[in-house]
């Protein structure tokens, strides 16, 4: 289980859920796509300018064409329902 976060402050909008990991965890673009299949908020036309990635994080600063920036933050370290 994992918690992602969307949060574009200039339009003011700040989305938390909750979502399960993708068939391809080593992959960070299945885990973007499971993003936002979650929170279909996140903007499919931003290009990514920074991707960071650790043991229990994934971190992507989003731009707009207009220099707009958003993040999408995904916590890998949420256990599962009934799990300790």
């Amino acid at each position: 289980m994992a918690l992602v976060q969307f949060k574009d402050e200039i339009n003011n909008v700040c989305i938390t859920r909750k979502m399960a990991a993708p068939k391809k965890v080593e992959r960070v673009e299945y885990w973007f796509k499971a993003a936002r299949k979650v929170i279909p908020e996140i903007p499919g036309t931003y290009q990514s300018r920074t991707t960071q990635v650790t043991g229990k994080w994934i971190t992507w600063e989003l731009e707009s064409p207009r220099g707009e920036r958003c993040y999408v933050v995904i916590d890998r370290s949420i256990p599962a329902i009934g799990a300790n």
